[in-house]
């Protein structure tokens, strides 16, 4: 297992929210999705919609 490591929770959130979106089952995409909202507790609203706009570009590209 590769070890990543993360710069700051703003990245620690972005990562969250992609593995989330791209994970193998339901429980899975849970987890992810509730150590995201434990880390956008930390953020402002536009700072959680900004990573989740990141998120969704670097999972399904620039398309959205």
């Amino acid at each position: 297992m590769t070890k990543l490591e993360l710069s700051d929770n703003f990245e620690a959130l972005v990562l969250a929210l992609e593995l989330a979106l791209t994970a193998p089952s339901t429980a899975k995409s849970k987890k992810c999705v509730d150590i995201a909202d434990q880390l956008a507790d930390l953020f402002q609203v536009s700072e959680v919609e900004l990573a989740k706009q990141i998120a969704i570009s670097n999972v399904f590209g620039e398309c959205q």
